[in-house]
This record gives structure tokens, C-alpha cells and sequence, in this order.
């Protein structure tokens, strides 16, 4: 089994993160001890992004770093444990939240999607050595400091600050 750096290289749906996380510096704590969950953009999720906006984020290691470490959690969470939760706290100490369409009539357990700051899980956790990976279909962003809010949706994202659907709500099992 590899680190989560090397999951990411040899995996070709997270081409664009794997050199971000490289320009950024991150790549030196995610070759560490950990563990560590990282909810991971796929490629798909940075070409959802405006050329210009894309550029201007890959293009600055100082904000490129910040909104990357908002996708680490310094912790591992496994699926059992992450669909009974809530909310998760970032290598940044702000804290994202997580919530769940369930199957119709479906038990907690039951989820049909799964959602980190409105940004949809696309697989289930890949595993690394010292982690574990979570495909996503958005880039998520930090809130502003102070911000009487909750995290902002995830850019990139179909429906990026609209309200999840209505059979979207945490679970607190």
C-alpha cells in the first residue's frame, strides 16, 4: 500500500490535484505518519472552475496551500465512521460539514450520496498508508475568518450555493 501522495500520483483522476498538492508544499505533510482523510478534487472538479479562476489558484502556492489544507482532516475517517457524522474538523481547525441522501426508505446506513460542504463524494474511501482518500466533485474553500456562516459550497460544484435538496440532512447516528 502507498501514501496518500502516492495514491494520488498513480491514480490519473487526480492528476491536477497531485501537482497542486506538490506546488503547494502539502505533499510534505501528506507523506507523513498521519493519519490523515483527504477529501480529494478530482480533475473533473478543477476543470468546473473558470479558466481564470483555476489559474489564479493553481498559479498562487500561498492560497493554493490554504485551500488544499481545508481537504485534510487529521484523522482517519473510514465510511462506517463518516456517515455517522456530521461535521469534521480540517487540518486548519475550521470545520466541514457532511450530509447524506438516503436511499428511499432506507436506514442511516443506507446513503445513496454523500456530500462535504455540498461538494458530492463520487467513490468510496480509498486507502493509503498513513489515510484515506475521498474522491470529490468540487474544489471546497475556507469560510472568511469570523464568518457568522457555515462553510461556503464547494466551487465547482452543480448547484454551488443553492440549498441541498430537500432529503439531504445530516446523520447523527
Amino acid at each position: 500500500m502507498a501514501s496518500i501522495v502516492q495514491t494520488l500520483a498513480s491514480d490519473n483522476r487526480f492528476s491536477t490535484l497531485a501537482q497542486a498538492i506538490q506546488t503547494s508544499g502539502v505533499d510534505e505533510t501528506l507523506r507523513a505518519a498521519g493519519p490523515y482523510t483527504l477529501f480529494a478534487p478530482t480533475n473533473a472538479a478543477f476543470d468546473a472552475l473558470d479558466e481564470e479562476e483555476r489559474d489564479r489558484l493553481l498559479g498562487n502556492a500561498g492560497r493554493l496551500r490554504q485551500v488544499l489544507e481545508y481537504h485534510i482532516l487529521p484523522a482517519r475517517l473510514n465510511w462506517a465512521f463518516l456517515i455517522r457524522s456530521t461535521t469534521g474538523n480540517t487540518l486548519q481547525g475550521e470545520r466541514l460539514q457532511f450530509t447524506f441522501e438516503l436511499q428511499a426508505g432506507g436506514s442511516p446506513t443506507d446513503v445513496r450520496t454523500a456530500y462535504v460542504n455540498r461538494a458530492p463524494i463520487v467513490g468510496r474511501e480509498i486507502r493509503a498508508t498513513n489515510g484515506v482518500i475521498y474522491p470529490i466533485e468540487g474544489i471546497l474553500v475556507p469560510p472568511e475568518r469570523y464568518s457568522p456562516q457555515g462553510p461556503p459550497p464547494a466551487k465547482g460544484t452543480p448547484g454551488a450555493g443553492e440549498q441541498p435538496p430537500a432529503d439531504v440532512g445530516p446523520t447523527d447516528q
